[in-house]
């Protein structure tokens, strides 16, 4: 893929003037991105999700364009930051919104100065050094202390406009010590031929809990995310993930457990059908000991659709008492979905509690049988039970609200992937 159309849309590239520490990093990251390029299908990370088709564009930057987004709005949101085509818009976010909440306010008053690269892990990474190169706006979240609280902050980033168009989007959160805070961060892509390429960054101190729920939706699309937290003493980390829509996504979480006491939970939920592609790779490192950690993730495939999941847990040989539970479980609607599954364990301490597993089947023929024998459609039996399927990383959800808007959204979903079964 060449870089020429993105340099040409982008400010830096056009003598738009901008700190010299940020041109300075944008340059060094494009040149990082030239010496790795995109992975291939011998990369072992990307060997079921070979990016060839956006390796094959000239990208450009997408510009910011009208769009209704009513339909896709969190109504309980105590703070509503909004970004279409990777800008911020004033107009269509809600509550208070002070400058400090986004990446570009961020960038102007000095905040952002030394934190944009601050994860040296992604520097060899292609899609974070493209990022970081081009990266055009994002929600920008400071929570310093117990008493200061957001209420439920959601950031909605929609793309949409002409095909070959790029979205990059950097978000950061940062917990101070004791802070608490919950962000619900959704995607939707409403143009087939656009890419979404978003990395969130998240650092919590020490004692700070975060609930951060991440939400793809939208019919189409091509989405690279990556989510990259690190966890100090006694913090926690309870993360949430919803993927409804979208055409191809790949989607990177990388969880370091720094220091003794730290929590991390990882659910997923994935209803997929038609051709939709989705890799989910999940990491969770730990680094210290008395760490605990769990991760559920769940699949509803049907059509031509395709999974990947590949989650690996790491205990590091420092990180003695470590408690770790891992699973994988779904299910396949029709015999052309497909799922490469692939729960891992790298284990070099010697007094640790460390499972994981998966499984990969249909719907019970029995139950299904059992179900049709009291009257109950086919169709009706087949929703039923992949809403019991579900319904467990639901109710993982404390907040109630934000329950039942992913109840209703769960709900409508597979109704869709009910008809696709007949």
């Amino acid at each position: 893929m060449s870089t020429g159309k993105l340099q040409a849309s982008h400010p830096a590239y056009q003598g738009v003037s901008e700190p010299a520490w940020l041109a300075g990093m944008r340059k060094e990251a494009l040149q990082a991105f030239e010496q790795v390029g995109f992975p291939g299908p011998r990369t072992e990370a990307w060997k079921y999700s070979n990016p060839k088709h956006i390796a094959a564009v000239d990208w450009a930057l997408a510009t910011s364009e009208a769009v209704n987004i009513d339909g896709f709005r969190l109504p309980h949101a105590d703070l509503e930051l909004v970004f279409v085509n990777g800008h911020f818009s004033q107009e269509l976010s809600r509550g208070e919104t002070p400058e400090a909440h986004t990446l570009q306010s961020a960038i102007q008053s000095g905040a952002a100065q030394g934190q944009l690269a601050q994860f040296t892990s992604e520097s060899s990474e292609a899609f974070s050094a493209l990022n970081l190169a081009f990266v055009q706006d994002g929600a920008w979240i400071r929570v310093e202390g117990e008493d200061h609280n957001l209420g439920v902050v959601h950031v909605l980033h929609v793309v949409n406009g002409d095909a070959d168009n790029a979205a990059q989007i950097r978000n950061r959160i940062q917990l101070g010590r004791h802070a608490t805070a919950q962000v619900v961060e959704s995607y939707v892509g409403l143009s087939t031929g656009s890419l979404t390429n978003a990395v969130t960054e998240i650092d919590l101190e020490a004692g700070s809990e975060l609930v951060h729920c991440l939400w793809q939706r939208g019919p189409s699309g091509t989405k690279v995310g990556r989510v990259h937290i690190r966890q100090h003493r006694d913090s926690a980390y309870d993360g949430h993930s919803f993927w409804l829509g979208g055409g191809w996504v790949r989607n990177d979480i990388e969880v370091e457990l720094k220091e003794p006491g730290a929590a991390c939970s990882l659910n997923g939920l994935y209803l997929l059908d038609d051709s939709q592609h989705l890799d989910n790779h999940t990491l969770i490192d730990h680094q210290a000991p008395h760490c605990v950690s769990r991760e559920l993730y769940k699949g509803v495939l049907s059509g031509k659709s395709t999974g990947v999941y590949n989650g690996m847990v790491k205990v590091q040989q420092i990180a003695q008492k470590t408690d770790s539970e891992q699973a994988n479980h779904n299910l396949l609607l029709s015999d052309t979905a497909d799922i490469n599954t692939k729960p891992e364990l790298e284990i070099y301490a010697d007094d640790v509690k460390c499972a994981h597993g998966t499984t990969v089947g249909q719907l019970d023929a029995e139950a299904l049988m059992y179900m049709r024998m009291r009257g109950i459609p086919k169709s009706e039996a087949v929703h039923m039970l992949t809403q019991a399927f579900a319904d467990e990383l639901l109710g993982e959800l404390e907040d109630e609200a934000l329950r039942e808007v992913m109840e209703n959204q769960v709900t409508n979903r597979l109704v869709q992937l009910r008809d696709g079964h007949r």
